[in-house]
């Protein structure tokens, strides 16, 4: 399902190495079926071998596949022996010839099988693929002392420069890394060498100032499968263009590292025994001292795992362990099926689940209009922006992080799928691994997976590591941190999508110098989240549900030291000790930051689990009370009404001041008065910074200012800017209008109630706000100083 060249708009299939089926590794003991066993006195036909395959000693397709062909290759795993396990990265590595005469012997036990034919020793891999001719023969296979198990020769399919810039790549090359004196290796389906962005080679390694593909392999694949011929497909050295593609970006992100590129694909995909003698040749590259760190495998199959210790996720069979043992790094894609439009299916696909290897997932790296991907009905990505979980991206618990993979244009094709973004992880890995050359296959995983951004995927209820490679190189130079969080304004959680909701985002550890409190309380501990709008409309943000005392802000801007408030709110009435802003009214592609605190001035009360939902309308109607002549009547002696000042805006008819500042988001009520008794007014409750104004006059036309408020001020547990006022001397039956405003442009859900019974005394008219001060700073010890009100927002006095 190789996808070609396509453009915006277009029905899309993804670019996928898919195995089409699954691998059932040896589960029993070694030696459950040895020689003696009831299963050599069996008859040798065809319902025989289920009982092999019972004990797990044979994978359960092989008996169907020597059924209808007649013969069948298959790849046999080695019994356990403690000279052939010996690891090859742990200094007392066997050479291959080495091992090659100490396979010699089991190569001579299963050449003397009836039935069997050595097609193609793998010792390093402690493999050998053999050609079966009968049932008979598979049964004696199985019952021999020298196999561990038997595995299907299984046929894999194709998983198929703004992502450079997402994962800050040339920010590493301007600081010197960019993969010199490494090696990556390329299994796919070759490579045209002769394209520009892989040097404009005319040999591999020819030119060598310019030229990145340094070499060619042997061509490893084969036609069939079941006694299958060595295939050439006759070009140089890339039938479809997709290996091109994927060395491609490995070069783009890694400019200084040099590729070797394995083909394996043959015209009836790539099968196992082709993929492992690929392994085994770059196993040899490195044990002849070759620096191999990565291996890039943009192949997967189309089940879907969601455990690494499922028998067809195991790491030998597949070769995987092998490489991770002489120091190569396996990245893998994650596949392709999570999304056939009708449903969406957890787990990610083999060899991706093994154990130890990188699995990646796609994200897209800019917004390329809607997509339908797949045949129809497909699954469909509209719209498309940055950082956004491609739809058909397979995901689980297993899975190790994210990279852009949709859409990707390298060696003059444009292809989507996660077989893009596994290279741009294979780059970074050799990026890494120029920075700090002694780094080991472990310290090398987990620095790549350490990274500025984590996306949420709402599908797997969590969040996952989105490449980012300056963050990568700090962790590895740094000695690598021991756990990520969301815990500095750098680390956010990336909310995608217009809605969703979540629980278990631990609550931020500390409290970062510089940034504020957020939702006006005193000091506590941050966790934050960054959303962006893909259009105009109103988002709400909640964290009901949470397992402690929350409090949050929303604000714009891209660095600590320029946010901007637009919504705050700790305590809600609606929503208790949770916090909710909003609906705040935001603008097409600008980018929002949402902190959450957690304790108190001394960062002592308790933290938890963060429960966050949000969701996204894209209405852009002004509320019904924006204008003063639709004013909302109220009635009764006391009571209270909400409603979103998103959208409103000042009218030509409306003052043009309110507490010494324009008017911007005013909404407007009107009451007339029961009686001579002073009128008592609050907008606690809103969540945004709200200002109250009370006019006298029989019409919109003749308004008179009678009292005006702006921020209750210092509390004991931080700063309210609700606001509130009494107006005494009212006029009995005469109509009184209220605007509730932000001097400061923020919206939310304004908060208004009322009581003509309180004896408060009254706010004097025109108070004129005093100046708050900056931001809080963190003390020596890591403890917040006093809470001091968020910059550029007034305070007053209140008499």
């Amino acid at each position: 399902r190789t996808m070609g060249r396509i453009s915006r708009g277009a029905v899309l299939a993804v670019g996928a190495l898919i195995i089409v089926t699954t691998v059932v590794a040896a589960a029993p003991t070694p030696g459950a079926l040895a020689q003696g066993s009831a299963l050599a006195a069996y008859p040798t036909s065809f319902s025989d071998v289920a009982e092999a395959v019972s004990w797990g000693r044979v994978d359960s397709r092989i008996p169907g596949d020597l059924a209808r062909n007649g013969h069948i290759e298959v790849i046999v795993v080695g019994a356990g022996d403690a000279t052939l396990a010996r690891s090859l990265g742990s200094g007392q590595a066997e050479t291959a010839e080495s091992l090659t005469a100490e396979f010699a012997g089991r190569k001579s036990l299963l050449a003397a099988l009836p039935g069997i034919e050595v097609v193609d020793p793998l010792p390093v891999l402690n493999a050998t693929l053999v050609r079966v001719e009968s049932a008979s023969a598979l049964v004696g296979l199985a019952n021999s002392p020298a196999v561990s198990s038997v595995a299907f020769n299984e046929s894999f399919e194709r998983q198929t420069a703004e992502s450079s810039l997402v994962v800050r790549a040339p920010q590493a090359t301007a600081r010197g890394y960019g993969g010199a004196g490494t090696y990556v290796g390329v299994i796919d389906s070759g490579a045209d060498y002769r394209k520009a962005d892989l040097g404009n080679c005319t040999a591999p390694g020819v030119p060598a100032a310019t030229c990145r593909v340094a070499v060619l392999t042997p061509d490893f694949s084969t036609v069939g499968g079941n006694g299958g011929t060595p295939y050439d497909d006759g070009l140089l050295d890339d039938a479809v263009g997709h290996g091109t593609n994927v060395a491609s970006i490995v070069a783009k992100i890694a400019p200084l590292t040099k590729l070797i590129v394995a083909d394996v694909f043959g015209p009836d995909g790539a099968f196992k025994a082709d993929i492992l003698r690929a392994n085994q040749y770059f196993i040899n590259l490195k044990s002849s001292g070759v620096p191999i760190r990565a291996v890039n495998f943009s192949l997967g199959s189309t089940s879907f795992y969601t455990d690494s210790s499922n028998a067809a996720c195991d790491g030998s069979a597949f070769g995987m362990t092998q490489l991770l043992s002489a120091g190569i790094l396996p990245v893998v894609a994650s596949g392709n099926a999570a999304n056939d439009g009708r449903a969406i299916f957890a787990g990610i696909a083999s060899p991706a689940c093994v154990s130890g290897v990188v699995s990646v997932g796609a994200t897209y790296d800019a917004n390329v209009g809607g997509l339908r991907w797949g045949a129809s009905p497909g699954c469909v990505d509209s719209p498309t922006l940055v950082d956004k979980i491609a739809c058909f991206s397979q995901f689980g618990p297993n899975l190790t992080m994210l990279a852009p993979g949709a859409l990707i244009t390298a060696g003059d094709l444009t292809l989507g799928g996660t077989s893009q973004s596994a290279p741009h992880v294979a780059g970074a890995i050799a990026v890494l691994a120029s920075a700090v050359p002694s780094a080991t296959v472990s310290q090398l995983r987990t620095a790549v997976a350490t990274s500025s951004i984590n996306i949420f995927d709402s599908r797997a209820g969590r969040s996952f590591p989105r490449l980012d490679i300056p963050s990568s190189i700090d962790a590895l130079q740094g000695g690598i941190p021991n756990a990520l969080t969301a815990d500095s304004f750098d680390h956010p959680v990336v909310l995608a999508g217009a809605s969703g909701s979540f629980l278990g985002i631990p609550s931020g550890l500390t409290y970062q110098g510089g940034e504020f409190a957020h939702g006006l309380r005193n000091g506590g501990r941050t966790t934050w989240f960054r959303w962006m709008a893909t259009s105009n409309g109103q988002v709400s943000f909640s964290t009901v549900g949470s397992a402690f005392d929350t409090a949050m802000s929303m604000y714009t801007g891209a660095t600590l030291g320029a946010l901007r408030e637009v919504a705050a709110d700790d305590d809600s009435a609606s929503t208790g000790m949770a916090a909710m802003v909003g609906p705040v009214q935001v603008v097409a592609g600008t980018t929002y930051q949402v902190g959450v605190n957690c304790g108190d001035d001394l960062g002592a009360s308790a933290c938890g689990n963060i429960s966050m939902s949000w969701s996204f309308a894209s209405s852009t109607n002004p509320p019904a009370n924006d204008a003063i002549a639709a004013a909302i009547v109220l009635t009764g002696p006391t009571g209270s009404i909400s409603g979103s000042n998103a959208f409103a805006s000042k009218q030509s008819t409306e003052p043009d001041t309110v507490v010494g500042a324009p008017a911007s988001r005013s909404i407007w009520f009107r009451i007339p008065a029961r009686s001579r008794q002073p009128l008592t007014l609050s907008t606690a409750g809103s969540n945004f910074d709200s200002v109250l104004v009370v006019y006298g006059g029989a019409d919109p036309s003749s308004l008179v200012l009678l009292g005006s408020h702006d921020d209750v001020g210092p509390t004991t547990n931080g700063f309210d800017v609700t606001s509130r006022l009494t107006v005494s001397s009212l006029s009995e039956g005469q109509s009184y209008w209220i605007a509730v405003d932000s001097q400061f442009d923020e919206t939310g859900t304004a908060v208004l109630a009322w009581d003509f019974q309180s004896g408060a005394a009254p706010q004097a008219p025109g108070a004129v706000p005093g100046t708050r001060s900056g931001a809080p700073q963190a003390t020596s010890s890591g403890v917040p100083g006093p809470r001091l009100p968020a910059p550029g927002r007034p305070i007053v006095s209140i008499s």
